[in-house]
């Protein structure tokens, strides 16, 4: 499921820098990125801000961002 929603995250993130950069407008940026905060969706850098300032560093944890940066790299 981690994979899934890494994938969609950055589909929406790749949607929006496209829209910035083929429109030269922030409406892109102004609704892809609360959509994929709304649904959800793992952002693999939001995720290593959350699990350090939580301080819940574990082999689990690890496991987990590597399958979210997996699945952020094949939607972008």
């Amino acid at each position: 499921a981690a994979f899934v929603l890494g994938v969609l995250c950055n589909i929406l993130i790749y949607v929006a820098v496209q829209v910035y950069k083929k429109y030269g407008t922030v409406i892109g940026i102004m609704i892809c990125i609360p959509a994929f905060v709304l649904c959800g969706f793992e952002h693999s850098i939001a995720d290593m801000f959350y699990l350090s300032a939580a301080n819940s560093f574990s082999i689990d944890s690890l496991v987990f961002i590597l399958i979210v940066i997996a699945g952020n790299t094949v939607g972008g």
